[in-house]
């Protein structure tokens, strides 16, 4: 699970808000969220220094893709009714009515959220796609 944005979803989910939910969100502190992830790879004596930055560069791809993926899952299915297709089209939009500062703290959260919903709803049409063959 990428605890990152299983973080954020959880901001998103249990909010103490008034108004836009999406404006809320992004304008009050969030209190986690922030910490990465330490990943790491031995390789082998043969290995180049260039071979040995491919591979892990290519393990810590498909393993971040592999927890999102996991987590996208367990939020749509903890989380069904707010993110549903038609609800992450709609925060989606409204994400892209909100405007700040380059590069305020409220920026970067509206980005955060943006990307976040946008893959799950990637994630969430090819997973129709594998159902419904």
């Amino acid at each position: 699970m990428d605890l990152i944005v299983w973080s954020k979803i959880l901001i998103f989910v249990f909010p103490s808000y008034g108004g836009s939910r999406i404006q809320s969100i992004i304008e009050r502190k969030w209190n986690f969220g922030s910490i990465g992830r330490v990943r790491t790879y031995s390789g082998s004596p043969e290995e180049s220094e260039q071979e040995f930055h491919s591979k892990f560069d290519e393990i810590v791809k498909s393993e971040t893709e592999k927890e999102k993926k996991n987590t996208f899952e367990l939020a749509s299915l903890l989380f069904k009714d707010q993110f549903s297709k038609e609800n992450l089209q709609k925060y989606l939009e409204e994400l892209d009515k909100l405007t700040y500062q380059k590069d305020s703290e409220e920026e970067y959260k509206r980005l955060s959220l943006l990307n976040i919903f946008s893959e799950m709803l990637g994630f969430l049409n090819q997973y129709e796609k594998s159902v419904n063959g």
